[in-house]
């Protein structure tokens, strides 16, 4: 790309002189980028959006009143497998790039019963940031649809996914016994995040940004 210009004395530069240079289609200055744009669609504030390979940001709200606060370092986890094959929950979904992994979750059933382990924490009370700044509007998770998760009466080693007509409910810890147990607990889930399109231009090229509309879950139980 060739760039022309005339070497010019700052002293010597009026206020006109400066706007002309903004102006000027041949130079394009500092026309249409964060700093001085005159275009109706370009980003102002990029931090209210996302760019390509952003972490996307997330919070858990609960309680009675509900009270907000950062889960995993305030990230909408993705959990990865680390050198062991453990499950690394600090592992955040990066916007508009996929990855498929395996990982072994450990828990204490006594604390993550009906934390870690509640299908609730990952959608009812999970909110995902529409940006990445903390400042933006953030969008409560609904729920498509939930399946149950099932052995064939049949044949055991088969498990079947059985569709539920009845809203999700929290997980169940039963301590009343030696042998620890938690019911309905989240077995797999699905996101589906709808996004928006918000074009930025710098002066030389164009760079899109985006923001959530919604996010949706399909959950497994």
């Amino acid at each position: 790309m060739a760039r022309m210009w005339t070497d010019v004395k700052e002293e010597n530069l009026s206020v006109t002189d400066i706007e002309d240079l903004r102006n000027d289609e041949s130079s394009n200055g500092f026309r249409g980028s964060f700093f001085n744009s005159d275009s109706t669609t370009a980003v102002t504030d990029s931090s209210q959006f996302y760019n390509l390979g952003d972490k996307m940001k997330a919070r858990l709200c609960l309680g009675d009143p509900v009270k907000c606060h950062n889960q995993y370092l305030g990230v909408l986890p993705m959990p990865t497998s680390n050198i062991y094959g453990m499950c690394n929950n600090y592992s955040p979904a990066v916007f508009m790039e996929s990855e498929s992994n395996d990982c072994t979750q450990i828990v204490d059933l006594l604390t993550e019963c009906t934390t870690t382990l509640n299908p609730l924490y990952h959608t009812d009370y999970l909110t995902v940031y529409f940006g990445k700044a903390n400042s933006s509007v953030s969008k409560p998770v609904t729920v498509n649809s939930i399946y149950k998760l099932t052995k064939n009466s049949k044949n055991p080693d088969i498990f079947e996914y059985t569709d539920l007509a009845a809203p999700l409910l929290t997980s169940v810890l039963d301590d009343s016994s030696s042998k620890i147990s938690c019911s309905n607990v989240l077995k797999e889930i699905a996101y589906t995040v709808n996004i928006e399109e918000k074009p930025a231009e710098d002066g030389v090229s164009k760079t899109a940004f985006f923001n959530i509309l919604d996010i949706s879950a399909d959950v497994v139980v």
